[in-house]
């Protein structure tokens, strides 16, 4: 799946790490008039450093136009725990066809 193993050290650990990823699949002529938008939430908890390693593949058909905007959010942040340290090495790998693409992380 990751052709970028010899070059690029957090690819190829993302590649071994992650069991799952987040799919999305746009058909060929497909204009979406709104984002997709992918939320990634860690709960965490664990009482030591953490890592971890989400992956999205999306798939874009010919001449398609479609926004995509991704999120992470720590849930211990946001309910102003003190949180261990941990390291997000995402990865998301994107193949078109003949399309517009707006790509924004966040």
């Amino acid at each position: 799946m990751n052709n970028q193993q010899g070059t690029s050290a957090f690819a190829a650990l993302n590649s071994i790490m992650a069991p799952h990823a987040a799919v999305v699949e746009i058909g060929d002529q497909v204009i979406l008039e709104k984002p997709v938008l992918v939320v990634r939430a860690f709960t965490g908890g664990a009482k030591a450093a953490t890592a971890y390693h989400p992956r999205t593949i999306v798939s874009v058909g010919e001449e398609s136009v479609v926004e995509l905007i991704q999120l992470n959010i720590d849930l211990n942040l946001a309910k102003e725990q003190d949180p261990s340290p941990f390291l997000i090495n995402g990865l998301t790998q994107v193949f078109v066809g003949k399309v517009k693409l707006a790509f924004f992380i966040s």
